[in-house]
């Protein structure tokens, strides 16, 4: 498949739109995400209620997130630093933005926040230059 057939998720830019709202996960085959709360979930918005539907949504991508690494999907984890933050739907408060990322990757696995999981899968080989994964 030609690199401008992927279908990518990118969340990296103010612009790009939030985790919360994107399509379903596995519809793509690669997601590159800066990991900040301003890309996963709605911060501020004209209601209390538009936050509480995009936090309730952002905790159903989790399992979008193992169909995702299920059909073999790349996915890019930007590093950015750890912010913790009160969501409205969760009784599990304070959550951060790293940790969301370390329980639901180490599926079948949870709580290990170790990022490598045993498991099976094709490597990837960068090619050429100025490509989306060149960096």
């Amino acid at each position: 498949m030609a690199a401008e057939n992927f279908r990518i998720l990118r969340l990296t830019s103010p612009r790009d739109g939030l985790l919360s709202s994107s399509d379903y996960l596995a519809e793509f085959e690669a997601i590159v995400i800066k990991p900040e709360w301003a890309h996963l979930v709605m911060v501020s918005a004209p209601d209390i209620g538009s936050i509480v539907r995009s936090e309730a949504d952002f905790s159903r991508k989790s399992h979008e997130l193992g169909d995702f690494l299920g059909a073999g999907g790349l996915l890019v984890v930007l590093v950015v630093p750890t912010e913790r933050k009160n969501l409205q739907s969760s009784y599990s408060n304070p959550q951060n933005n790293l940790e969301w990322w370390a329980n639901h990757i180490t599926s079948p696995y949870p709580a290990t926040f170790d990022l490598i999981a045993p498991g099976s899968g094709t490597s990837v080989v960068p090619t050429g230059s100025g490509g989306e994964f060149a960096e």
